[in-house]
């Protein structure tokens, strides 16, 4: 997950923006303004502005700045 700022709420196991986000797993991207994370329903809710693209037919090579989470752990 990449955005330039993120709320967490470690006792709540929340995590929210209302800044653009890229999301990305696997091969598969997606963009959003906005993004609400339930850690413990696994629950990802995009505000607005989704686009999103699937790649499966390749394998994806992403150089990724510091801030990468490849999972959401808390």
């Amino acid at each position: 997950m990449l955005t330039d700022f993120l709320h967490v709420i470690p006792d709540t196991d929340i995590a929210k923006t209302d800044q653009p986000v890229t999301v990305i797993r696997m091969n598969s991207i997606a963009n959003a303004v906005g993004m609400f994370v339930n850690n413990q329903t696994g629950e990802i809710l995009l505000q607005s502005r989704v686009t999103a693209h699937d790649d499966r037919t390749r394998v994806q090579h992403v150089n990724c700045p510091v801030s990468f989470i490849p999972d959401l752990i808390f």
